[in-house]
């Protein structure tokens, strides 16, 4: 079992790596991050509908937990991704994904702030490596040539019309 789980996680791991790939490769079709986002939730709705179906899991919910759902998946997840892949058009893939796997610590100073949660020293130490790590990066976005940013999004719009 806790072979399938390593598997999974790398498998994960992969395909968020390859994912500002891909996502530069539809950008060079044509394509623009809202069509992005778009074309990822509506090919997640159909494998999970399979999914569930398969499983029989029951669709069913309270309207109470949809609201919920509903918050999470245009703020959490919908709103997250087109951000990020909107970024993609603006600054290196690189920088953009290492900035946007940030946000635990985003997390932990949220959870701080507003919740009084207290940071546990191993937590401190995480958010302090993430700033030391992420000096360098920084400063090459900084300094980082404009002849490598991406087209501007207006002009991603533009097909040749057959």
């Amino acid at each position: 079992m806790k072979q399938k789980g390593i598997f999974y996680t790398i498998l994960s791991a992969v395909s968020f790596g390859i994912m500002p790939l891909l996502c530069s490769q539809a950008y060079d079709l044509g394509a623009n991050a809202e069509t992005l986002v778009f074309l990822r939730n509506v090919f997640a709705i159909m494998i999970l509908f399979v999914l569930m179906k398969q499983k029989h899991i029951s669709f069913a919910i309270s309207r109470k937990d949809f609201k919920n759902t509903a918050l999470v998946g245009i703020f959490g997840i919908t709103l997250t991704a087109l951000l990020l892949y909107n970024a993609y058009s603006y600054i290196s893939l690189g920088t953009a994904t290492t900035l946007h796997f940030l946000y635990p610590a985003f997390v932990a100073l949220i959870n701080y702030v507003f919740y009084k949660e207290h940071l546990a020293k191993s937590t401190v130490l995480v958010l302090l490596a993430q700033v030391k790590a992420l000096i360098p990066p920084c400063t090459y976005f900084v300094t980082e040539s404009t002849e490598t940013d991406r087209a501007e999004p207006s002009s991603l719009d533009t097909r040749k019309e057959t």
